[in-house]
Formats: structure tokens, sequence, C-alpha cells
């Protein structure tokens, strides 16, 4: 067993599919401790930290990049997703 990286919601070209439109994806990220959504960017930097010579100590271990939200944050936040009629 190995290092993971624990990716949560990240702005990218399919954000859209699961929040609605920008405005629905920044409402999302107000909800998060971070107060904004994740990029790419910090997913491949968590990586590189992992693989790189800083983490030779680090073992098995989880490296959380999802900005301190959990998924019921999220889906409450979007009002304009597929599925907010079924709420």
């Amino acid at each position: 067993m190995g290092d993971a990286t624990v990716v949560g919601m990240i702005v990218n070209g399919q954000a859209h599919l699961f929040c609605g439109d920008e405005d629905a994806v920044a409402q999302v990220g107000r909800t998060l401790a971070l107060n904004r959504v994740g990029t790419p960017d910090e997913v491949a930097d968590a990586v590189l930290f992992a693989v790189s010579h800083l983490a030779r100590s680090v073992s098995v271990a989880r490296i959380p990049v999802y900005g301190g939200g959990e998924s019921p944050s999220r889906i409450d936040a979007s009002t304009s997703a597929p599925f907010a009629s079924e709420r």
C-alpha cells in the first residue's frame, strides 16, 4: 500500500456538470474552509510533493486536496445541480 491523493471538487472543464454555472461553482466554494474550489495545479502540487524527496519520510499517507469541505455541503450549496429538483 502506498500514498494516495484524495481529491475533492476541482474547477475544471466539467465542474459545471456537477454544480451548474460559474456562480454555482463559486457558491459551492464558499462552503469550503478555503472559501473556494481547488484547481488542477493544486492537485499537481500535492502529487509532486508526494513523489519528491521532501516526502521521503511519508509512508502510507492520504493527502487531502479538497479545500476542507465534505460532499453534503457541496450538494447543498449547488442550487442548479441536475439533481436539485430531487431535494
